[in-house]
């Protein structure tokens, strides 16, 4: 809800409020990276989108847009 409002902070707190209760919450993490992109926290999208991938199925529908995020965050810290 806050996302489409343009309230990226509070949907990002929203999401850590999630992952608090349960960690390992797939679309918490998939949230919080695609988030963290939109605040230009590359280092901790990386952690994040990396997380998410590491938990989610090879048949997730989500998994090619998680990996194409990656693909992109990881560019841009290369880049500094």
């Amino acid at each position: 809800v806050y996302a489409g409002q343009g309230k990226i902070e509070l949907a990002l707190a929203d999401m850590e409020r999630a992952l608090e209760i349960d960690p390992d919450l797939l679309e918490a993490l998939a949230a919080a990276g695609f988030l963290q992109v939109d605040l230009k926290r590359w280092a901790d999208a990386e952690r994040s989108l990396e997380r998410a991938l590491k938990i989610a199925p090879q048949e997730w529908p989500y998994r090619p847009a998680l990996e194409g995020q990656l693909r992109q965050v990881k560019r841009r810290l290369r880049k500094g």
